[in-house]
């Protein structure tokens, strides 16, 4: 680290000028920027209370937040961006702006609307996907139960002949439904027949249900839970044509995200641009203000201080203080190294 080809930095500027000059500091990245509540020099007036930190005009929180919802909306937009050969990444030219245009475009894009726009597709497609899942995994619940021809609501109706439906273990020995079928005050009818259940429709003289119950009870017996009018064979064939047309909507919302690019790329430099300024407000904690004047301190290299001093006064004409010195010995530990 050559010490001497760094110099400190001192502006002292009317306080509505401070945000123009922090944008333009931004953009020149020639000035690194240090923290006055360090420096012996203004402990005593920040302690004192006669200087304090400049308002920030911005909530930090409220910045954070607006990046972390790009951040998340990159990250879930990215995947369905397609996939490109090696030749066609190499031949495309990457998104660049300058700093001005980066913060012009930031400034004038509708951000909320850009994400509402984003955010909508992507609620669409995951509400579609979690239908399709819940749909098809009730289908495989029902279809064993498609040949049955009664359903638990119309088998309640029953008046003079008690209906239920539901299913008993099936048994290596088949001694279970063998009994059933032996008892004589039941009757039933099997519906299906897998490696673990039988599924069986019994029914038994109108009686009392809770007798019935407790006779079941001791053939391992569970109530078919099924809550809809239409028989299982219907309610598989509408679940089926739902399926269809969420598969339908979930391509559809597929395709058009895989053709957001260039959403993807508004979002990016959306991004960029609330860095950038999330970094200017953060930067106020380490200046020191009064009522009307600002105060800023930094490092710049010696070979940069002639063009800075150029370029504010052309920028501000004589509206801010410059003052530049050389590096003291109990300041070169804090110095930065140069780039």
């Amino acid at each position: 680290m050559a010490i001497s080809q760094m110099r400190q930095l001192s502006l002292l500027l009317p306080k509505e000028l401070l945000d123009q000059l922090l944008f333009y500091l931004q953009g020149l990245e020639s000035v690194q920027i240090h923290d006055l509540r360090q420096e012996e020099d203004w402990q005593a007036a920040f302690e004192q209370a006669l200087v304090g930190r400049p308002d920030q005009q911005l909530s930090q929180q409220d910045l954070l937040s607006r990046q972390e919802k790009l951040e998340r909306l990159i990250a879930e937009l990215e995947p369905f961006m397609p996939k490109k050969k090696l030749l066609e990444s190499l031949k495309e030219e990457p998104l660049e702006l300058s700093f001005a245009a980066l913060e012009q475009a930031g400034k004038a894009r509708d951000e909320v609307a850009l994400l509402e726009g984003i955010s909508k597709q992507l609620k669409v497609l995951q509400e579609a996907k979690a239908q399709i899942e819940a749909d098809c995994l009730e289908v495989a619940a029902l279809e064993k139960w498609e040949p049955l021809e009664l359903t638990p609501q119309a088998a309640a109706t029953f008046s003079h002949l008690g209906a239920l439906i539901g299913t008993i273990p099936n048994t290596d020995d088949d001694a279970l439904r063998l009994a059933l079928g032996a008892h004589p005050d039941l009757k039933f009818q099997e519906v299906f027949t897998d490696d673990t259940e039988h599924g069986v429709l019994i029914f038994y003289k109108t009686g009392s249900l809770e007798d019935v119950r407790k006779i079941l009870k001791e053939y391992g017996f569970k109530p078919f839970e099924y809550d809809h009018a239409e028989l299982p064979v219907e309610r598989v064939a509408q679940l089926k044509a739902n399926i269809r047309q969420q598969e339908a909507v979930a391509d559809a919302m597929t395709k058009s995200l895989a053709a957001s690019k260039n959403e993807l790329d508004q979002l990016k430099v959306q991004l960029d641009y609330l860095c950038n300024l999330s970094s200017r407000q953060e930067s106020k904690n380490q200046l020191a203000s009064t009522q009307n004047l600002a105060a800023l301190e930094g490092w710049i290299e010696s070979n940069q201080v002639q063009a800075l001093e150029a370029c504010l006064t052309e920028q501000f004409g004589q509206s801010i203080l410059i003052q530049t010195r050389e590096i003291r010995e109990d300041e070169e530990d804090k110095v930065p190294d140069q780039a």
